[in-house]
């Protein structure tokens, strides 16, 4: 289980259409592999499904919770990684990077059969 507070991050996720609560875990400290995971996600005592995403390049995690729109920094929220659902991988356009977050949602929707 990753628990901390919501962090601002770069508003990447946000700007393609997809935002991301982030944390600040050291993805090194997380014991998971790099890549995008099915996971549960605790927020105000309320379980939600999520994208989560293990990038080494970066000092936080983050994730991107399915439905869910509400501004939560600062606030505390809890992931439950339950399994890897894709690798990371470099894209060279804003496209193709849309394209593979749809597809990894997907997966996780799969995953939790929503």
């Amino acid at each position: 289980m990753l628990k901390g507070r919501v962090i601002s991050g770069d508003k990447i996720g946000r700007t393609l259409g997809f935002p991301t609560a982030n944390i600040n875990i050291s993805p090194e400290d997380t014991g998971l592999a790099q890549g995008v995971y099915a996971a549960t996600v605790l927020v105000r005592d309320v379980s939600h499904y999520g994208a989560l995403v293990i990038n080494t390049r970066h000092n936080k995690v983050e994730v991107f919770i399915i439905g869910f729109g509400e501004t939560i920094y600062d606030e505390k929220i809890s992931i439950d990684p339950k399994k890897k659902v894709s690798d990371l991988i470099s894209y060279s356009s804003a496209k193709e990077i849309k394209q593979k977050i749809r597809n990894d949602i997907e997966k996780v929707k799969d995953f939790f059969k929503i």
